[in-house]
């Protein structure tokens, strides 16, 4: 907690905050809206894309509780900050993993951390004032209390609440007396009616809920519960399946439970169009992906389509990534992956999809058709923005077919870069895993 504290102080130290991590390369980090975890040299990419988005960028721990070992630890704290001129304010959730000594790892640094926050709160400075993005709870208000003692919920019953979207069992598991705070409220709620009201405000912006419960803590009367998994989430009417994860808080008090939430929104306000317009005014438009790439995704097209990808562009390639100095540097280092120097790719693919945070490209492909790279310095003609062309003189690339019976569009054909696939000449045709 120290450590994080000493860093709130002058986030942008980018050494401190890798310094938070086990330092083997080893440690990852989940966010709101990711699929996959950030490695190493992604941890390091998106904090000094927040920087260089929010330049004034501070973090103030307030609250920290772990497990009986010391090794599970959840931390809350405030972010503040201005965003495209305009100051923004909101909290995170942060839950951590701490290296196991057991395994040779430092047990003061972070090997796997999660967090959990709204990104609505990153995005308003930049809404439509025509469209602006709403508040899913806008006008909540506490309700009639009452003296019933919370009926005991165990996990499992706990977790058939959320997944069926049971609002009142889940009300029913805190007392009468208790508040709730989380995403949308600026101040505790109360009653069981307003509560209730919260949670069917969440459950009829989602459908499919699957949850898993995986971390908790607790110690002193209070207790957290981390939440894993997936939704159908239904903003702009533009239904789509995400990941989605939510931390309980609950603190008793001598007034009654203090319960609270932690999830993020966005995704259940705003269609697909919205967020992609969204992160583009706020990242600007993402350079070195050609042809009908734009900022947020890839789209799909008839035919396969070449795309070009600057070195410079952060992507996950083969489990790598690849790092995204600041816009206007010419002269990209060269790129490290499974010891080969990687100066240039050459991508043909179908439906795609990408996301687009605070300086970074997410790059998940459902179905990668070619990959090839080169060995030499790219020439500034190569990097052509705007127009994608193949390279001469390379070798024949990777084969890769789309899945039998299946077409690379259908939603069951979301998928990573196939592990199979290899950099290089092959005459293979492996499917997408």
């Amino acid at each position: 907690m120290d450590a994080y504290r000493a860093w709130g102080r002058n986030a942008q130290d980018v050494e401190a905050y890798m310094n938070l991590f086990v330092q083997d390369g080893t440690a990852r980090l989940w966010d709101s809206g990711l699929e996959t975890p950030r490695d190493w040299a992604g941890i390091r990419s998106q904090i000094e894309g927040v920087l260089r988005l929010v330049p004034d960028y501070v973090f103030v721990p307030e609250t920290v509780t772990s497990d009986p070992d010391g090794r599970v630890v959840f931390i809350e704290a405030l972010n503040t900050g201005t965003v495209k001129g305009k100051p923004v304010s909101f909290k995170t959730m942060h839950r951590l993993v701490l290296g196991d000594p057991a395994a040779g790892k430092d047990p003061s640094r972070v090997q796997d951390g999660r967090r959990f926050w709204d990104q609505v709160n990153m995005f308003r400075p930049v809404e439509d004032p025509a469209n602006p993005l709403r508040n899913l709870f806008a006008g909540i208000t506490t309700s009639a209390t009452d003296p019933i003692p919370a009926i005991p919920l165990p996990p499992r019953i706990r977790q058939l609440a959320w997944n069926r979207e049971a609002a009142g069992i889940l009300v029913a598991g805190v007392d009468g007396t208790a508040t709730l705070l989380g995403p949308g409220l600026t101040e505790p709620i109360s009653g069981r009616r307003a509560m209730t009201e919260y949670l069917d405000r969440l459950f009829g912006a989602v459908r499919d809920v699957a949850l898993e419960q995986r971390a908790t803590a607790s110690a002193d009367g209070i207790e957290y519960r981390e939440w894993i998994g997936t939704a159908v989430a239904l903003g702009g009417a533009d239904p789509r399946t995400i990941s989605f994860s939510l931390v309980e808080r609950t603190v008793k008090t001598p007034t009654g439970t203090a319960w609270s939430l932690h999830f993020d929104t966005l995704d259940l306000i705003a269609s697909v169009q919205t967020v992609k317009e969204l992160r583009a005014r706020i990242f600007g438009q993402l350079s070195g992906v050609a042809g009908a790439v734009r900022a947020g995704d890839f789209t799909a097209s008839a035919r396969p389509s070449v795309a070009t990808i600057r070195p410079w562009s952060l992507a996950h390639v083969h489990g790598r990534t690849v790092r995204d100095p600041q816009v206007g540097q010419h002269r990209p280092q060269p790129l490290q992956s499974r010891g080969r120097v990687l100066h240039y790719f050459e991508v043909e693919m179908t439906t795609t999809h990408a996301t687009a945070r605070a300086g970074d490209l997410e790059l998940g492909f459902q179905c990668l058709l070619d990959l090839v790279t080169v060995d030499r310095q790219p020439h500034e003609d190569d990097l052509d923005e705007h127009q994608a062309r193949p390279v001469q003189g390379l070798p024949a690339p990777v084969r890769v077919t789309p899945p039998p019976g299946g077409s690379t569009n259908s939603p069951n054909a979301r998928r990573s870069i196939p592990s199979a696939v290899s950099v290089g000449t092959s005459t293979n045709a492996p499917s997408c895993t």
